[in-house]
C-alpha cells in the first residue's frame, strides 16, 4: 500500500475497501498508512493536504464506528477487550492529530517563504484542531485521562490561526462537502464540551453532551475581553482545561473567554420541542425523553454565566 499513499484514487479505492472491516481493523490499517505517509514524505507538500483529508474523513466514519460499537456493548464487554478498542483507537487518532500538526507547522511563521502559494491555511488548521479534540473526547468517554500534550496541541494551532488570521474562515467539513466549519467553531467546541464533562458524566452522558455541544456550536463566543455572559477562561500559554472564570486573575495576553451567546435560546427551544414530543430524542443520542432534556439542562447550566 506505501507505494500507493501518493495516488489519490488508489488511497481512495483502499479506503472504500475498509468498509468491510470491523472498526477497530480499519483504524489499525489507517494508522499504517499515516504513519507511513510522513515517513516517506520529510518535508511538507502542496499534494499531501488533500491526502491527509481523504484519510482524516476515513478515520472519523470508524472512529464514530468505534463509538457507537463501545457504547452499545459497554455493559458486555470484557477489561481486555475495552482496554484494547481503546488503545487501538487512541492511537489512530493521535497519529491523525501528528500528522495534521506536521502538516500545519508551517503556518506558525506568518511570512514563511515555505508555505505554498494558493493553499488554504483554515482547512488544514481546521483539521488539526478536530483531529486532537476526537483524541481527547475518546479518552473521555473511555473515561481515562487525557492523553498528555492535547491540550498544548489544540492551543498551539488556534494561536497560530489567529496569527495568521484565519480563524473564522469556512472550511468544508469533508472534502468535496457543501457543509462548512472554522478553526473557532472546532475549537469552542472542544472547550465547551471540556467545560460540561466534570468528569463525574457516564460515557452515554458525555456522548449525549457532545451532540448538544454541536448542536448550539454557531451560539459559542470566544474573546480576549471578559463578558459577563463568558462564563470560562481558557490561558493558552499554559495548556490547562477551561476554567470557570470568576473576574478575579490578573490580566493576561494569552487569555481567551468563551461561553454562549446570552441571547441565543436555541438550547431552551430544542428542550421544549423534545419535551412536547415534537422531536424524537434518538437525535441527541438516546431513546428516553427524559435522559435527554436532564443533560440539555445540564449542558446549559454549566455553559451558562454564574
Amino acid at each position: 500500500m506505501a507505494g500507493s499513499l501518493h495516488d489519490a484514487r488508489k488511497l481512495t479505492a483502499a479506503i472504500s475497501s475498509l468498509t468491510r472491516s470491523p472498526p477497530d481493523q480499519a483504524l489499525i490499517e489507517l494508522e499504517t498508512w499515516l504513519t507511513q505517509l510522513r515517513a516517506c514524505c520529510p518535508t511538507i507538500a502542496p499534494s499531501l493536504y488533500p491526502l491527509f483529508s481523504l484519510i482524516d474523513s476515513a478515520v472519523r466514519e470508524h472512529y464514530r464506528d468505534a463509538s457507537r460499537l463501545f457504547l452499545q456493548q459497554r455493559s458486555t464487554r470484557t477489561s481486555d477487550e475495552t482496554d484494547r478498542l481503546h488503545c487501538i483507537t487512541e492511537r489512530c487518532l493521535a497519529q491523525l492529530a501528528a500528522a495534521h500538526l506536521w502538516s500545519a507547522s508551517p503556518w506558525a511563521w506568518v511570512y514563511d517563504d515555505r508555505i505554498p502559494a494558493g493553499v488554504a491555511v483554515g482547512p488544514v488548521i481546521m483539521q488539526a484542531v478536530r483531529a486532537a479534540s476526537a483524541v481527547r473526547k475518546w479518552s473521555r468517554l473511555l473515561q481515562q485521562d487525557v492523553r498528555p500534550g492535547v491540550w498544548a496541541d489544540l492551543y498551539q494551532v488556534y494561536l497560530i490561526a489567529e496569527a495568521r488570521h484565519c480563524t473564522t474562515d469556512a472550511c468544508p467539513v469533508e472534502p468535496g462537502s457543501a457543509a462548512t466549519t472554522c478553526v473557532e467553531r472546532e475549537f469552542l467546541k472542544a472547550c465547551a464540551l471540556a467545560c460540561v464533562d466534570s468528569g463525574r458524566l457516564l460515557p452515554e452522558q458525555l456522548d449525549i453532551a457532545e451532540r448538544i455541544v454541536e448542536f448550539c456550536s454557531e451560539a459559542l463566543r470566544v474573546s480576549a475581553e471578559p463578558a459577563a455572559h463568558l462564563s470560562f477562561a481558557v490561558d493558552l500559554d499554559r495548556a490547562s482545561l477551561p476554567v470557570r472564570w470568576r473576574g478575579t486573575d490578573s490580566p493576561s495576553e494569552a487569555r481567551r473567554y468563551v461561553g454562549l451567546d446570552a441571547k441565543d435560546r436555541r438550547l431552551e427551544t430544542l428542550c421544549r420541542q423534545i419535551e412536547a414530543g415534537r422531536l424524537n430524542p434518538v437525535l441527541l443520542g438516546h431513546h428516553r425523553r427524559e435522559v435527554v432534556t436532564h443533560m440539555l439542562g445540564y449542558v446549559r447550566a454549566r455553559l451558562s454565566c454564574g
